[in-house]
């Protein structure tokens, strides 16, 4: 259906298809696979080529990427797979960690990783980063997501109070408030600080070694009352073993970061001291192809994240959220309006990544999510022992789409539970806020069906190819649903004439819209739909329908659409 609809029009499209771990998690020909079938990987390969070849006619040729996801039980195959079906790509493997803790299989190694093959087309290339998903040192670390604040008192060369007498003085600490109240003068070179008088209700703190020693200041007091009064120096942590105060401050480096916007200044905290943020300008760097992360653990971002959205719901293996949002962000950052395809679509996670992109840089991505609304082998078997078989309200509200993938999309959206309940926790990494917040996003939910030859043949109903028009005109604005007495209608993204003696009519409305860009003809008439083509704006679309509108999505085979 959606090469009628957006065909080499997708951007990205992220799968995470079943394993073939050998349980029963994919079905082939309406069967489960056993983990004993003696073509358990041919039957794989067979359904997964089906979908590539697919995928292959979506996929924008010039510039888009595929990222497909597995284990080591299929990661070989699907391999050659991709070089066979996609010999014009380059492709890179990547290993996530998703479980640093590992998983225990049996004799073997626990298990850590799983793996994601990239395919890039065309002029596409991963983007440089802030993180290269894989460094952890400061060194070449293009990572910094905090701000660094530098201890006060010199270490190393020249830090002794011989060697630079000047930065030798005192500072008065309020212990209560916890601030730095004043800024002493420089002590001369051989006079002794315990002269130096205290002032009332403070502590007189000098730069002074954990045994003792003398030892001095990095910036003149001068520099140090400057910064102090712009929230760029303030005290630290209280040392009680010790009786020790460290003192912070920001170097040229930091206030150079503030200086190009690359670090934001969100206020000023109790103590005076301003509240930084990094915004990720910093260095930028490329993503390597060993990804060692915390917020790709599957276990407490996938599973434990959906159950906080759909309470009482299970699914088995959701991806971590935050991985599949980087995955991503290497190819979309500046791609702010791209379409996402996801038709392996699971529990949305998919979905719910794309919109946490959007709200990180104001961005419009759409994402088209795939699903089947298919039922656990153990849940049929109950569902069978009730009675019930596919199609029954009773079976259906079990299946996949119903109970996972729709209310997760509802809940992430609106911030709000199945249940009506605000979703406790916040989103962590990168835009940290609380997921009862939801998202500025909107969502439409469709249902494919199939129609028998007999309908396909003798003009079907407008209302099921309603939404394919509305998806191929850019799944903007209404959906013309209908068409009005009148024979003709325009939305915000298209417009529909089926009455083709309102022609003059609907050019004038459709040409005066700023936003439509698709008008659908709906004739039989060549001669006809060419007239009207002829009067419409240079900016406008036509599109041809047949008057038996089901035919113009027929699948191949002609048996159904």
């Amino acid at each position: 259906m959606l090469t009628c609809t957006h065909r080499h029009a997708i951007d990205a499209i992220y799968i995470d298809p079943p394993y073939n771990t050998g349980a029963k998690d994919w079905k082939y020909n309406n069967d489960y696979v056993e983990g004993d079938d003696l073509y358990r990987h041919s039957k794989w390969l067979a359904m997964m080529e089906r979908r590539l070849v697919m995928a292959k006619e979506l996929l924008n040729p010039d510039d888009s990427v595929l990222i497909v996801t597995i284990d080591e039980k299929e990661i070989h195959r699907l391999g050659l797979l991709l070089e066979q079906l996609f010999p014009e790509a380059h492709i890179q493997m990547v290993t996530i960690v998703i479980n640093p803790n590992g998983v225990a299989r049996g004799a073997e190694l626990n298990r850590v990783e799983e793996y994601a093959y990239f395919c890039f087309f065309g002029s596409c290339a991963p983007e440089k980063l802030s993180d290269t998903l894989l460094d952890q040192g400061r060194e070449g670390q293009a990572n910094r997501d905090s701000v660094r604040w530098e201890r006060l008192m010199r270490g190393g060369s020249n830090s002794r109070r011989a060697d630079r007498p000047n930065l030798f003085y005192p500072l008065f600490v309020d212990p209560v408030k916890r601030v730095i109240a004043e800024i002493g003068e420089p002590l001369p070179l051989g006079f002794d600080r315990r002269n130096v008088p205290d002032r009332q209700g403070l502590i007189t703190v000098w730069p002074l070694r954990l045994g003792g020693e003398e030892a001095n200041w990095r910036t003149s007091p001068e520099y140090l009352r400057t910064l102090l009064d712009q929230g760029m120096a303030r005290l630290g942590a209280y040392d009680a073993k010790n009786d020790h105060w460290s003192v912070l401050y920001l170097g040229k480096a930091q206030i150079k970061r503030i200086e190009s916007s690359e670090i934001h200044i969100l206020g000023r905290a109790e103590d005076g001291s301003l509240l930084l943020h990094h915004c990720d300008a910093g260095i930028r760097m490329t993503p390597k192809t060993v990804w060692n992360r915390p917020r790709h653990s599957a276990d407490q971002y996938g599973s434990r994240l959906l159950r906080t959205l759909l309470p009482g719901q299970r699914f088995p293996f959701p991806k971590s959220l935050y991985a599949v949002e980087d995955a991503l962000r290497i190819f979309l950052a500046s791609k702010p309006d791209a379409i996402v395809l996801d038709f392996f679509a699971g529990s949305g996670t998919t979905a719910h990544a794309v919109m946490r992109l959007n709200r990180q840089d104001g961005g419009r991505r759409q994402c088209i999510l795939v699903t089947n609304n298919e039922v656990g082998a153990e849940e049929q078997r109950r569902l069978r022992t009730a009675g019930l078989r596919p199609g029954d309200p009773g079976w259906e509200r079990w299946g996949i789409c119903d109970y996972i993938t729709k209310p997760r999309i509802r809940a992430a959206i609106t911030g709000l539970t199945p249940e009506g309940d605000p979703i406790a926790g916040d989103y962590r990494f990168t835009d940290e806020f609380p997921m009862a917040d939801g998202f500025e996003e909107n969502a439409a939910f469709f249902t494919l069906t199939y129609e028998g030859p007999l309908s396909v043949s003798h003009h079907g109903s407008f209302e099921r190819i309603a939404p394919l028009l509305w998806l191929r005109a850019g799944s903007s604005g209404r959906i013309i649903d209908a068409i009005p007495e009148r024979g003709w209608d325009v939305a915000e993204a298209y417009g529909v004439l089926v009455a083709l003696d309102e022609a003059t009519a609907f050019v004038e409305a459709i040409a005066a819209s700023e936003t439509a860009s698709i008008a659908y003809i709906v004739t039989d008439d060549d001669r006809r739909f060419q007239m009207v083509c002829a009067r419409l704006p240079g900016r406008i679309t036509p599109l041809r329908l047949y008057e038996s509108y089901l035919t113009n999505f027929e699948i191949a085979g002609g048996r159904s659409a």
